[in-house]
């Protein structure tokens, strides 16, 4: 017995086309980092300004209890890739470790982005 083709309605060979899906461990915006940055910082407060400076891929600006995506004036800034800052803040990237590695360069109160290793 010979079996029967399955033959599909439609053009194109009946191809269906999905949508693609969504990458596990696809790389978050300045927008959704801020956000994780506000759940982390929920009940705390930094004595000062902080900016992190990701170069041409923007900056967040952190002071006392807010946080905003943006440039400005800071008491320290922490320049970083934004991939950094991401696992940064995601607890992946030890904050020592990266500034020992050249991952991460602060300039301004040291004292400050050492206050900030304890509250994110």
């Amino acid at each position: 017995m010979v079996p029967r083709r399955f033959k599909p309605a439609g053009g194109a060979g009946g191809l269906i086309r999905l949508p693609p899906k969504p990458q596990e461990g696809a790389a978050m915006g300045l927008d959704e980092i801020a956000e994780k940055m506000r759940e982390r910082l929920a009940g705390r407060s930094l004595d000062g300004s902080v900016k992190f400076d990701c170069g041409a891929e923007g900056a967040l600006l952190l002071s006392g209890t807010e946080i905003s995506v943006g440039d400005g004036d800071a008491d320290c800034t922490i320049a970083l890739s934004r991939d950094d800052l991401e696992a940064l803040i995601s607890g992946d990237l030890d904050p020592t470790s990266a500034f020992m590695q050249g991952k991460l360069r602060v300039d301004g109160d040291m004292a400050l982005a050492m206050q900030l290793s304890q509250v994110i």
